[in-house]
């Protein structure tokens, strides 16, 4: 996960004056994380970890964010209102827990330009 933020980091230093003239209109780049499991707690015992966002990889994007004020922004953490979203504990969606987590994203940019 550090090494992925690190990439992260390295493309955006690396390809920000390609990515610019390839999409001359790009104003903003936000990093997004996956949802996190109510509280940011594992779901049950022996659940997977994969639904809690560790600390490093919000303090990571912080970083980046930091390295490009005006370009790039941390998007808002979004929490899953409950653990019935996941199948079986997580990492992956149930049918019904895409619906739920598609509203999530979905009231917080409606109102977005």
């Amino acid at each position: 996960m550090v090494c992925g933020a690190f990439a992260a980091h390295l493309w955006l230093v690396l390809s920000r004056q390609e990515t610019k003239a390839k999409y001359p209109k790009l104003k903003r780049v936000d990093l997004l994380t996956m949802p996190r499991a109510p509280g940011n707690q594992t779901c049950f015992e022996g659940s997977s970890t994969q639904v809690v966002v560790e600390r490093f990889i919000d303090e990571a994007i912080s970083n980046v964010v930091a390295a490009y004020p005006g370009f790039v922004f941390a998007a808002p953490k979004f929490y899953a209102p409950n653990c019935d979203v996941f199948s079986f504990g997580g990492p992956h969606f149930s049918t019904e827990g895409l619906d739920v987590i598609a509203k999530l994203y979905s009231d917080c940019y409606a109102n977005e330009p």
